[in-house]
């Protein structure tokens, strides 16, 4: 069943890609403008995939290699609570040095600590391989937040049409699901050949390239590069907790992504339960990154013709059906069709979500916020991990976890909504609508966020 499933969502994918491909090519002009951010979204795709390749080479044979080194559940357990404290803690820190010290840089810190990261797994002393497990969670968080922060202020920067960084963002989604779905491939044939630390050599070897290509390709930016570290926390947080918008974005992130880090530890056990025999592993993660560009594509064409926190709403609703599903059904098939109705919509929610932040958080503190919203992010993940709950229980959980962010959703929606509603109230009325006894309108305007106005 899973190989044939494989094969048909990947004809799916190829044909859906190939039909928006065409569609999108035949409205292309091939002016300056568009030859620009083509060249544009190249280079940060280029860098982007390398990166994703390095942290999914490790991804299948992390839990392995420990238990190779004759560590427990308990033990392994440790290690991987230390990664996601350390991403929470030291990963904020230095992700959000980017802001003052450019991202560019801090690329190649992550290089370095993540290359590190990869040297300790041919150690099997435990307090090697948890210095090792710490650097790997701070290297993830400015993978998944310091990069995106260079790409939206690039495109900002060449004043390119700002409804296009959807377009990079679901491509971004698209080039993570190949290129895990390749360095799966490559990560099981070595591993099978010559030993399961082989796979995070390889992955030092992709760092490099990596940190080669960045130097090459990428100019360097910044947020607020003016104001000492200390302060730029204290701004950081300001916008947290002075915005509603921002601070209802944050912690709808933060519940919706640890229902996904939940589902990574869930999904193994959850389909080994309902089949007597070994299930093909590889077979099924190639399946749900599939799943997840497809997801990626049907974001890209719903985000020209809707509203992005309406294309959330939708992955939202997708997501808590499928929880409900697993919590409810004892059957395989069900429980494998439910998890794949759960990564098409994480792969509609990233675009979707990008570009939310690409409009809400301001540019001087991009990466210091985006780190922020990690925070809640992995204690929560660590709280229910520790907890130790049965599988059933933590679908449950799931489901209230997405319901509360669907929740969050709403709210935003309304304030975006009231938001563009006073934008349109101000260019009818000119400024006299703002002004004198009237002066909650301009406060609403400011706290969109200045110089992202423009994005809103």
């Amino acid at each position: 069943m899973f190989h044939q499933v494989f094969l048909a969502l990947l004809i799916v994918c190829i044909l859906i890609r190939g039909v928006v491909y065409w569609r999108r090519r035949s409205h292309w002009v091939g002016s300056e403008q568009d030859k620009s951010f083509s060249s544009f979204q190249l280079r940060y795709l280029v860098v982007y995939a390398l990166a994703c390749t390095s942290d999914w080479l490790q991804g299948a044979y992390v839990y392995a290699l420990y238990s190779d080194y004759g560590y427990g559940k308990k033990e392994v357990g440790e290690l991987f609570i230390a990664g996601y404290a350390a991403s929470a803690l030291f990963g904020t820190f230095v992700a959000s040095m980017a802001d003052r010290f450019g991202r560019k840089r801090t690329v190649y810190i992550f290089c370095l600590t993540y290359g590190v990261s990869c040297a300790t797994k041919h150690f099997p002393n435990f307090w090697v391989l948890l210095f090792g497990r710490a650097l790997a969670g701070a290297s993830t968080s400015i993978l998944f937040t310091v990069f995106e922060a260079w790409m939206v202020c690039e495109h900002k920067a060449n004043h390119f049409i700002p409804s296009l960084v959807s377009e990079t963002f679901a491509k971004a989604v698209l080039v993570n699901g190949i290129s895990a779905i390749a360095a799966g491939q490559a990560a099981g044939l070595i591993a099978s050949k010559y030993g399961k630390v082989l796979p995070f050599d390889l992955a030092i070897l992709d760092l490099c390239v990596l940190a080669l290509l960045v130097s090459l390709m990428w100019g360097e930016n910044y947020g607020n590069k003016s104001e000492p570290l200390q302060k730029g926390f204290k701004i950081a947080f300001h916008h947290v907790l002075s915005s509603e918008r921002i601070r209802t974005l944050g912690f709808m992130q933060s519940l919706y992504e640890s229902s996904m880090f939940l589902f990574v530890f869930l999904w193994t056990p959850a389909l080994q339960n309902d089949n007597s025999s070994e299930i093909p592993h590889g077979t099924i993660f190639s399946t749900f990154m599939v799943a997840l560009m497809i997801g990626s594509t049907v974001s890209d064409v719903l985000l020209k013709v809707l509203a992005s926190e309406l294309v959330l709403r939708i992955a939202f609703a997708m997501s808590v059906f499928a929880f409900l599903t697993c919590a409810l059904s004892e059957r395989l098939e069900s429980t494998f069709t439910a998890f794949l109705v759960f990564e098409v919509a994480v792969g509609m929610y990233f675009p979707a979500v990008g570009t939310i932040r690409a409009k809400l958080i301001p540019e001087e503190s991009r990466s210091t916020i985006m780190n922020i919203y990690r925070i809640p992010l992995n204690f929560l993940v660590m709280v229910v991990v520790l907890g130790n709950f049965d599988i059933r229980n933590t679908w449950k959980a799931c489901i209230v976890i997405v319901s509360v962010a669907l929740a969050l959703e709403s709210r935003l929606a309304y304030l975006l909504h009231r938001d563009h509603h006073a934008h349109e109230l101000e260019a009818l009325t000119g400024d006299r609508g703002c002004n004198g006894t009237n002066s909650g309108c301009s406060t609403t305007l400011r706290a969109v966020g200045g110089e992202n106005e423009e994005y809103i």
